[in-house]
């Protein structure tokens, strides 16, 4: 984020504002805007702005160049692994959701192609067959989870 305001800072100094005029206006959800071109259909507010040269800063000594670079390259490698611990939090949270979604499927597919469902109880050797009304709401219940992690 640093990096940004700093370019965006660099760019309006080394770019000259050239007097083509300058219009401010307020969108809709109240934001304010400025630019060289007014928006069509909107009420806008002519500026004047007066161009200034930009001045030339004194040339720094060595030391505080040096400094100064350090921390804008250190910024940068702040920003670099930021973004690369966004991509791999990213890839893990998309490789969890395809091996829920192949899990969701599998058992859908599974309950489907069953003869029967039945769930165990206190006896193993005697399990309760699910009735079809049972039998509908595993389904749409598995159903659900396809939605919730395939699409």
């Amino acid at each position: 984020m640093r990096g940004l305001v700093h370019c965006l800072l660099l760019l309006f100094l080394l770019l000259p504002c050239y007097a083509a005029g300058v219009y401010k206006w307020t969108d809709a959800q109240g934001n304010v805007h400025y630019g060289d071109r007014p928006p069509q259909g909107q009420a806008v507010q002519s500026m004047d702005v007066e161009q200034a040269t930009p001045a030339t800063p004194p040339a720094p000594d060595s030391a505080a160049r040096r400094d100064k670079q350090q921390r804008l390259l250190d910024s940068f490698a702040e920003d670099r692994q930021r973004r690369t611990a966004r991509r791999e939090a990213d890839r893990q949270q998309q490789a969890d959701r395809e091996q829920k979604c192949a899990q969701a499927r599998q058992r859908l597919q599974k309950i489907r192609n069953a003869a029967f469902l039945y769930e165990k109880t206190a006896d193993p050797d005697n399990p309760r067959i699910l009735s079809q009304a049972e039998r509908q709401a595993q389904t749409a219940q598995w159903q659900a989870q396809v939605g919730k992690w395939c699409d």
